[in-house]
């Protein structure tokens, strides 16, 4: 079974769906801002936002997590890791929420 994270947007995801549907604001949030140990991020290979219940982001995390990239100093979250994930089409959700444990 492949592992996954499951990241609540219940505080972003309102502000951005009435603001823009920018879906690099939303693989931010889905991807970058928040903390995760390293124990907990090992052989993590899905990332998902969820909000109200629905997965409303899907991305495909393809390196392991002491190759995550660091956020550059000007960066809000200097010096912290963060997820370098691919967006999953509708397709590959459905491949990637059957073939992950259904735990959040």
């Amino acid at each position: 079974m492949a592992k996954a994270i499951f990241v609540s947007l219940s505080r972003t995801y309102p502000q951005l769906a009435v603001r823009t549907q920018d879906s690099h604001a939303l693989r931010n949030c889905t991807c970058a801002w928040w903390k995760i140990t390293p124990a907990s991020a090992t052989k993590v290979r899905y990332a998902f936002g969820v909000f109200k219940g629905d997965i409303v982001s899907a991305y495909r995390v393809d390196l392991e997590v002491n190759d995550w990239p660091v956020m550059p100093r000007n960066a809000i979250a200097a010096g912290r890791r963060y997820i370098p994930a691919n967006h999953l089409t509708p397709e590959e959700w459905e491949y990637a929420l059957r073939a992950t444990p259904p735990t959040m």
